[in-house]
């Protein structure tokens, strides 16, 4: 309703502006017939004059006027386009935002392959905590983990109320195993808060789900995926992170994601095995050199190396005599001096001349 009374208001401007504006170039050409075929005495040209210039002040004032109401209307539009996108109750961007934000992201991996990673967090059994202490302790505890989440995330980072009890951060130009941190961070951040309603002082902790845009894949489907993580965050016990590779989902440990067991294989016993010496008895008896063998090669090979690898001292360089100049290069040398002598004797006949 807002919206279309400003649409309105602005139509009606514009339709006034026009009319000012044809009114104004009628009185121009009165004005201007008067001069052509009226009385060309001078008291009737500055008349003349005199009524143009009045003309044109009247003209800029209304412009002024419109001017000043095209600016008021635009910002009632941005007030208006900052209501659409802001949480009434948290204060934070809402849905709205998130999904223009989550778009805009989506183009940028696209077109530059930015990365993005989709953070969503859910506050642990919310529905009982209201039954406990009301909904509008809820709203309270609602208000403050936003408020929370706002001071543990950078400033390019999107933090937005997906609905109801459930968060959502965007990351942008972040790949999932660099948000960890970020995730740990909040979760101990939203433990450690205390909130307060009428004399009450509350606590709750929230699980969270993270996923990373992949190639081939929607970014609704990055959002599926991190809500996927989010549950198994839940079954989990509560109050931890975990990821989605695509696949799976695991936890994140130590404030980065895990990276799956797959990929880390435990050692086994048969590692160990094999990693053992072989019984000296299996082992081949070495030969006792005769008198008659020859002496190993290279029983020295650094000292070899070092002789091999030899570089003059800094006294041998200190001592090399430099070459002696040229006759070319002594004559460039005094070709220089020449043309600079040159340069400086222009420089002063011209300021002889000026002067």
């Amino acid at each position: 309703a807002l919206e279309k009374e400003t649409l309105a208001r602005l139509h009606e401007l514009a339709s006034s502006v026009a009319a000012d504006v044809g009114a104004h170039s009628d009185q121009v050409q009165k004005i201007n017939t008067e001069l052509t075929e009226g009385d060309q005495t001078s008291d009737a040209v500055l008349d003349a004059m005199a009524k143009l210039i009045e003309a044109n002040e009247r003209m800029q004032q209304q412009l002024d006027s419109a001017e000043n109401q095209i600016e008021e209307q635009a910002k009632q539009m941005q007030s208006f386009e900052a209501q659409a996108r802001t949480d009434a109750l948290t204060g934070i961007a809402n849905r709205r935002a998130f999904d223009d934000f989550t778009r805009r992201q989506q183009s940028e991996f696209t077109r530059h392959g930015r990365p993005v990673t989709v953070m969503m967090l859910d506050v642990d059994k919310f529905k009982k905590f209201n039954d406990t202490y009301g909904h509008q302790a809820g709203d309270e505890v609602l208000k403050g983990v936003a408020e929370v989440l706002t001071e543990a995330m950078r400033d390019i980072d999107l933090v937005a109320r997906y609905g109801g009890e459930e968060f959502s951060v965007v990351f942008p130009g972040e790949k999932v195993q660099d948000c960890g941190g970020a995730a740990e961070r909040a979760r101990a951040a939203i433990e450690a808060a205390t909130f307060h309603h009428e004399g009450t002082t509350l606590k709750v902790t929230a699980s969270f789900g993270l996923a990373e845009l992949r190639q081939e894949e929607s970014i609704a489907e990055t959002i599926k995926r991190a809500d996927a993580a989010l549950y198994a965050a839940k079954e989990a016990g509560r109050n931890n992170a975990h990821w989605h590779d695509g696949e799976e989902s695991h936890p994140v440990v130590f404030g980065a994601p895990a990276v799956p067991t797959a990929i880390q294989p435990e050692p086994t016993a048969v590692a160990v095995e094999v990693a053992e010496p072989a019984p000296p008895t299996q082992a081949a008896e070495p030969t006792a050199p005769t008198q008659t063998q020859p002496e190993p090669v290279g029983v020295e090979p650094a000292v070899v190396e070092l002789a091999a690898v030899e570089t003059p001292t800094s006294s041998d360089e200190a001592i090399a005599p430099e070459p002696a100049p040229s006759a070319e290069a002594a004559k460039d040398e005094a070709s220089v001096s020449d043309r600079d002598v040159f340069v400086s004797d222009v420089h002063r006949r011209v300021a002889e001349r000026k002067r």
